[in-house]
């Protein structure tokens, strides 16, 4: 874009200058012609910058003691560069939660939040409300918004197997009574259509919430890196074998099993698959894009700056999402385009912890 952009402003200044010798009726020349200039070089800039803005700002979510060792959760947001926008706001006790997806965009710039025994909505306003009380002894883990409504990962004093729960028009449903144990993650499966991946240390289970007709096989042998992405109906789940070895396993439904392409070094594997319409997936270097469910190592998009710590995707690809790079730092990517955006770091005075950095509608 730069080369153009020169190429642009050298050829409209030989054009101006050769111009100069007819009528000032024909051509713009002196304040005007240069006011003329100078606005169209604003517009041409404004346009090639316009695509790496997100249209979308940040959310901490972040907890501070209390007394008798309860934690109190507060949100403050944050522009997409990672500046202060107004003031925090204490939504109330944590209790039981997960590690990741405490919140997850809703309608009408709406953010749904999971405190573990009740599930709060903060408005564009910064109103907090009361949405889903969860019954006494079940706690919800973490929330997802789909069209469908908003769905639960929840978890219960008296059995060891989690549960995928729905609320909608003011009322609980139970979709999955118990799932696998290990790690339960709601992600978009084909079609944007919810699942839920189960990951253990040497398993991943990827159960749809609603559909029984996309039944997956199941993934053993190999430590699973938590993360899976969808080429149409085929799964991409990244792995690793020992210190050393890396791959993929790829699967569509309702076959027995799946097949494994192996990486050459961790130097080029993919690490993590990112979410969104176009698969992408996380590496060491930068971003690479796949081709059905072959990763582009050609094309790659290498890091604008190095990372320090384990990357974490947060978001859904719509078509932006954030790579953490810890727990409240990291750079924006664009899904849809191949673009990085700006990278922002998010300070909380001590004792003060962020939990979770998540995207919210401007």
């Amino acid at each position: 874009m730069g080369g153009r952009y020169l190429r642009w402003l050298r050829n409209n200044w030989r054009h101006w200058h050769s111009m100069r010798k007819y009528r000032s009726s024909r051509v713009l020349v002196g304040t005007r012609g240069l006011a003329l200039l100078t606005c169209s070089l604003l517009l041409l800039l404004a346009g090639c910058g316009v695509h790496n803005i997100p249209s979308a700002d940040l959310l901490a979510l972040y907890t501070t003691p209390a007394t008798a060792g309860t934690e109190w959760l507060w949100a403050s947001q944050f522009s997409s560069d990672g500046h202060p926008l107004g003031t925090s706001q204490r939504l109330g006790v944590l209790g039981p939660v997960a590690q990741t997806e405490l919140a997850t965009r809703g309608p009408n710039f709406v953010t749904f939040i999971t405190l573990g025994t009740k599930i709060i909505s903060l408005s564009r306003t910064q109103r907090v409300r009361v949405v889903a009380p969860m019954p006494p002894g079940y706690y919800a883990l973490s929330v997802r918004w789909w069209p469908s409504g908003l769905l639960a990962v929840v978890e219960s004093d008296k059995a060891s197997h989690v549960q995928i729960w729905r609320w909608k028009h003011g009322d609980w449903q139970v979709l999955r009574k118990s799932l696998p144990e290990g790690i339960v993650t709601l992600i978009d499966g084909p079609s944007a259509q919810p699942m839920a991946l189960i990951v253990d240390p040497h398993r991943v289970y990827t159960v749809p919430v609603f559909s029984r007709s996309l039944q997956y096989p199941v993934l053993n042998g190999g430590s699973p890196q938590g993360t899976a992405g969808f080429a149409g109906l085929r799964e991409v789940v990244p792995y690793a074998t020992g210190a050393r070895g890396f791959g993929q396993w790829t699967a569509t439904p309702q076959t027995p099993r799946g097949s494994r392409q192996r990486f050459v070094s961790v130097q080029q594997a993919v690490l993590e698959m990112a979410p969104g319409s176009s698969l992408w997936g996380l590496t060491v270097h930068g971003m690479v894009p796949y081709h059905g469910t072959k990763p582009q190592w050609a094309h790659i998009r290498y890091w604008p700056a190095p990372m320090q710590t384990t990357m974490v995707v947060e978001g859904r690809g719509t078509p932006w999402l954030l790579i953490l790079d810890g727990a409240s730092q990291g750079i924006w990517f664009n899904v849809r385009s191949g673009n990085y955006g700006p990278q922002f770091a998010i300070t909380m005075p001590y004792p003060d912890v962020v939990r979770e950095v998540a995207i919210i509608a401007r």
